[in-house]
């Protein structure tokens, strides 16, 4: 049955390999100079700004009005009603960025004003009908010492801020006839932004859109069957060459021992997707290994009071990946490689799941023992890691243009160390060539901020098996969130059980590897998902030079 589904989804990829990538029509974003037409206004700045905005006359007028009338008015975000600035507009809004010279000030101060401001103006709109929403950032806030202050940077995160906030989730979208919870029509404009910020704009979102659709979905809407109809019927990949495995205990015998669980009910059934997007003679290359765990139910060390609530979003890491490559099919970049290999399952409590005691053999030949089958992330990507490590040697593209990366919601611990930031951490060839460092640079301009740790010896003794009949153990007895330095001892686990280990300084064939632990930066249960970390890779491997420093136009 699986052979066959899998057969028939390769025929439509082909067929649709033969097709231009089309862009979604739910994402509206353009530039405009004036007013012309737009029902609501959104400003965001510091404060009411002193001098006239070229093109917007009465605005600063109508701002200091209402700022004497309301004394929390650039404090407290709420609906205005205008008198002046335009015979169109109906509501006002200003979106308080707080002082962008503190010391905790950064990109999101913008991308959270225009976010919050999006989606009170998107409630206060008018019930049908086509709301148009103007924003405009005070042109006072550009700093050009600042990277990410540029006029095209401030522009841009207002953008993606806004488009966020009008995002609606697949289940609402996909809601029988006239229903009031489905989308409402939107024209967005961001004032005087230029065609590039407009461009970029909307190709992170067609990445972030896709990411969301299937990080969000519950255990059924996205279960491991309907993610790959999803990819062929939804996401539409023409350029990215795509396929789709059979989970083989030969091929991949720790993600095999996780999908156990599941194999045997056709639509929980594990898959292996693959996706590859090579232009031109590459000379930089990405490597991706990621968890898309459809829902994490601890397995035999079953998740108990209520404490699996919210693991259908232990599939986000695979999902942004998905997304990073919908992008990249708009981006088109040339003289690269980015591959991917991500393990879409559901760990699963059933009669053929595997077991605490089990001892393994990993794809890279280590005998793993396992201590927690709640901790089957780290294990799925072990093998995924070697898989593409693999690959790498084999392309043997310049070894200081080349990163592997390991993606996904692997530990609570990070969370409580970095709430809703991303945990990264690298080996020491990636930490001598200064990857992580590069990457949070390019992470703090586009509100996808990264926090970066070190590991340590610690870190990898924990998980050597006391006894020889074992290499590794997979953790401890107990969550991870209570384990000392949890999260590091994950990301030493994937790199010894992978085999990179063997890849690290001073070896013969040293190998960049970077462990993004996002679960926190997705967002929780409770909140749209962020997409997170496709935003910070769009940025650091495709954004171009001209958006990242404004200096680089000169």
């Amino acid at each position: 049955m699986l052979k066959s589904i899998v057969a028939i989804f390769l025929f439509g990829l082909l067929f649709l390999g033969t097709k231009a990538q089309e862009a979604n029509p739910e994402i509206k974003v353009n530039t405009i100079a004036n007013l012309d037409g737009a029902d609501t206004v959104i400003f965001i700045g510091e404060t009411v700004p002193d001098a006239t905005i070229e093109g917007l006359p009465t605005l600063t007028e109508e701002l200091k009005v209402l700022s004497k009338l309301h004394p929390k008015f650039t404090t407290h975000m709420q609906v205005y009603v205008p008198e002046t600035i335009g015979a169109t507009v109906k509501r006002l809004i200003f979106a308080g960025t707080g002082p962008l010279a503190s010391d905790t000030a950064d990109s999101r101060n913008i991308y959270d004003a225009a976010s919050k401001a999006t989606s009170l103006a998107y409630v206060s709109g008018p019930k049908d009908g086509t709301q148009k929403i103007l924003i405009i950032v005070d042109p006072a806030l550009v700093d050009n010492t600042v990277a990410w202050r540029s006029k095209d940077l401030l522009d841009l995160n207002a953008a993606l801020g806004a488009l966020y906030a009008l995002y609606k989730p697949k289940e609402i979208r996909e809601l029988p006839g006239d229903n009031p919870k489905k989308m409402k029509y939107y024209e967005l404009y961001i004032f005087k932004a230029t065609d590039d910020v407009i461009t970029w704009a909307k190709y992170i979102e067609e990445g972030r859109w896709v990411a969301r659709d299937i990080c969000g979905g519950d255990p059924e809407t996205m279960n491991t069957e309907n993610i790959m109809k999803y990819i062929n019927d939804s996401a539409k990949f023409s350029t990215v060459e795509v396929k789709v495995l059979d989970i083989l205990k030969e091929s991949h015998p720790l993600v095999a021992a996780v999908n156990r669980g599941s194999e045997k009910i056709p639509r929980h059934n594990g898959r292996i997707l693959q996706l590859t997007y090579t232009n031109g003679n590459p000379t930089k290359a990405a490597y991706f290994a990621g968890k898309g765990v459809t829902l994490d139910t601890g397995g035999l060390d079953l998740k108990i009071s209520n404490t699996m609530v919210g693991h259908h979003r232990d599939k986000c890491g695979a999902a942004a990946i998905i997304g990073f490559f919908k992008t990249l099919e708009f981006v088109k970049p040339t003289n690269v490689k980015f591959m991917a290999n991500l393990a879409i399952l559901r760990n699963n409590l059933g009669s053929s799941s595997y077991s605490t005691d089990e001892i393994l053999m990993a794809r890279s030949g280590k005998r793993i023992k396992i201590g927690f089958t709640d901790a089957e992330g780290r294990l799925l990507v072990s093998d995924l890691v070697n898989e593409v490590m693999d690959e790498a040697l084999t392309d043997n593209i310049d070894d200081k243009m080349t990163d592997i990366y390991s993606v996904g919601t692997y530990t609570e611990h990070v969370t409580k160390m970095y709430k809703f930031i991303t945990g990264a951490i690298e080996n020491g060839v990636a930490r001598k060539a200064g990857v992580l460092d590069s990457l949070q640079k390019s992470s703090e301009l586009l509100s996808d901020p990264l926090e970066i740790t070190l590991l340590r010896r610690e870190d990898y003794t924990f998980n050597v098996g006391p006894l020889e009949t074992e290499d590794l153990r997979n953790s401890n007895p107990g969550k991870d969130v209570s384990t000392q330095r949890g999260s590091q001892v994950a990301a030493a686990f994937i790199i010894q059980a992978s085999g990179m280990e063997e890849h690290g300084r001073g070896t013969e064939n040293p190998l960049r590897f970077v462990h993004l632990d996002v679960t926190g930066s997705v967002g929780d249960g409770d909140t749209v998902p962020t997409a997170s970390p496709l935003t910070l890779l769009a940025t650091h491997y495709l954004l171009p030079e001209t958006l990242k420093s404004p200096t680089s136009k000169n």
